[in-house]
């Protein structure tokens, strides 16, 4: 989903009459960092040029095969530019259909992706927001279904991802947030309604109800398993390399 796609699709080409001006409204739920995150502070400054050091390998440039960067003249100009609305809308649409994802993915992976942001500092940009959505869209796809595709599966729906490209971008991401893949109703809530207005704003169909009070504590108690499944899995890839 990063650079030349090798799928087609009627379904996923076809433009959906959206009014996509009407989407500015999301860029004022962007988190702002706060007056206290602009305090010298030597511990928390080490902790932030590690943390970019992590996500840097989320850039279009980074080449997980050689571990090496590569020179941006490499790579198509309209990659280098930042997205506009619909290109995210129909990058996300297309990892959800490829991966056969449920609906309210999204708004588990807005949950991670604030989570990761305010936590680090760090934020999007034009060469590391298709990295940073998908791998935050596969990390909410397993916490929410318990069907959800493996990482081998999604190189065959994405054939030019690697293995190992997704499952590092997936333990540098965890690593990030500190594997704290839990989720709270009011968390869930507070997305569904921004996703919901941003939706009515555009004059847009939004067919998900508000979540259940059981289902959120399915929620809760499968995205703790999912927690401790993850952080196994990647110490044991770690100890085998």
């Amino acid at each position: 989903p990063f650079q030349h796609q090798r799928h087609s699709s009627d379904e996923l080409d076809r433009d959906e009459d959206v009014d996509l001006d009407a989407i500015d409204a999301t860029k004022t739920y962007l988190p702002a960092k706060s007056s206290s995150s602009l305090k010298p502070d030597m511990n928390e400054a080490s902790s932030s040029i590690e943390h970019l050091k992590a996500f840097s390998v989320f850039q279009l440039n980074y080449d997980f095969d050689t571990d090496q960067y590569i020179d941006l003249g490499t790579i198509p100009e309209n990659y280098l530019k930042e997205p506009s609305e619909r290109e995210v809308y129909k990058f996300c649409k297309k990892v959800m259909v490829y991966s056969k994802m449920e609906e309210e993915i999204p708004i588990i992976a807005l949950i991670y992706m604030e989570k990761l942001m305010m936590t680090t500092g760090l934020s999007m940009n034009a060469l590391n927001w298709r990295r940073f959505v998908f791998i935050s869209l596969v990390v909410g796809s397993k916490v929410w279904d318990d069907e959800s595709f493996e990482n081998v599966h999604f190189t065959k729906a994405f054939p030019d991802v690697s293995l190992k490209e997704i499952n590092e971008l997936e333990r540098i991401y965890l690593s990030l947030i500190g594997y704290r893949l839990n989720i709270n109703g009011s968390e869930y809530a507070k997305y569904y309604f921004i996703l919901r207005t941003v939706a009515e704003r555009a004059n847009v169909k939004f067919p998900l109800k508000p979540m259940h009070i059981d289902k959120v504590l399915e929620l809760q108690s499968h995205a703790e398993r999912t927690q401790q499944t993850l952080r196994s899995v990647h110490e044991i890839m770690r100890k085998t390399q």
